[in-house]
């Protein structure tokens, strides 16, 4: 069976304010595009504090990934997938700003393997 994820907007209220901001974006496959579903994201950033932030996710079947709410700051996307080197973004949030930052990941390209030995010819 297919099983799908949508991300669904919920916008607030009117007249509220969102404390902090958002980040959409998409994981995608250097070179042709594909999107890249599965991939885990993961931003960081340090509070006001000097504390670490730390959010992750996981992209959907179209590649796209959602943080919202995030604390204003200066944040490091890193998108991981198996098969993959990782692939990093970076970004500043304010309070109720959107952004929009999309994730390049390069294909590793798998280690020649090795001939197998050919037989010995047969000695008379």
């Amino acid at each position: 069976p297919c099983r799908s994820i949508a991300f669904r907007h919920v916008a607030p209220r009117s007249g509220a304010l969102m404390a902090g901001g958002v980040v959409v974006g998409g994981v995608n496959e250097t070179g042709p595009r594909r999107p890249l579903p599965g991939a885990r994201i993961l931003v960081e950033s340090q509070n006001s504090a000097g504390n670490p932030v730390a959010r992750r996710t996981v992209s959907g079947l179209d590649g796209s990934y959602l943080f919202v709410d995030l604390p204003p700051g200066a944040y490091l996307a890193t998108g991981m997938q198996r098969g993959f080197a990782s692939g990093q973004a970076r970004f500043v949030g304010a309070p109720g700003e959107r952004v929009f930052r999309p994730i390049f990941l390069q294909r590793l390209v798998p280690s020649p393997q090795p001939e197998p030995n050919e037989p010995e010819p047969n000695q008379p």
